[in-house]
């Protein structure tokens, strides 16, 4: 990272100081007894929060678990800017990389604007490999550094935005109602 980026009282940190990686696996997600499935059509581009499922009745081949607070990320097709955070428990496809925020440098709320930056999405895409459908490792995705300051600016830098989110979405809701 460029000398120009650093700030006093910021330090860098990797996404692997700030979450987990969760690998856990349902066998028959259709009779596991969660029943919200999200498969990459259902992630949208840069958007912060999962807004949309399919049903696990729908689903027979092995899957992932995922928890509320976690955070998705898929690693097929990285140009299409997918990371979002899950506020409901349920599995996804195996192409995504499920996060799981933790105690540690970052508070989790901050995570899922973190990972819709255009310089992460820079980094995601130049890290990719493959021709056709380009994936990101989970290693690489991990390994992932960027700065970050203290938790009290943190916390005011997440009620910044997540104000800002709100009064987008009350515009949206405000044009359909239209």
């Amino acid at each position: 990272m460029s000398e120009s980026y650093q700030r006093p009282g910021w330090k860098k940190v990797k996404i692997s100081d700030c979450c987990d990686q969760i690998s856990k696996r349902v066998d028959n997600p259709s009779e596991s007894g969660y029943e919200r499935f999200i498969g990459l059509e259902h992630m949208q581009s840069r958007e912060i929060y999962v807004r949309d499922w399919g049903s696990t009745k729908d689903v027979s081949s092995i899957m992932k678990l995922f928890e509320a607070g976690d955070v998705l990320v898929a690693r097929r097709n990285v140009y299409l800017e997918r990371a979002s955070e899950v506020d409901f428990n349920g599995v996804c496809s195996g192409d995504a990389i499920v996060l799981r925020p933790k105690i540690g440098p970052c508070l989790p709320e901050l995570l899922p604007f973190i990972l819709n930056t255009d310089r992460f999405w820079m980094y995601a895409n130049s890290q990719a490999d493959g021709s056709m459908s380009k994936r990101l490792s989970i290693s690489r995705l991990m390994n992932y550094e960027f700065m970050i300051p203290s938790q009290s600016k943190q916390l005011k830098i997440v009620t910044l935005f997540l104000s800002m989110l709100n009064y987008k979405n009350n515009l949206l809701l405000t044009k359909q109602n239209l």
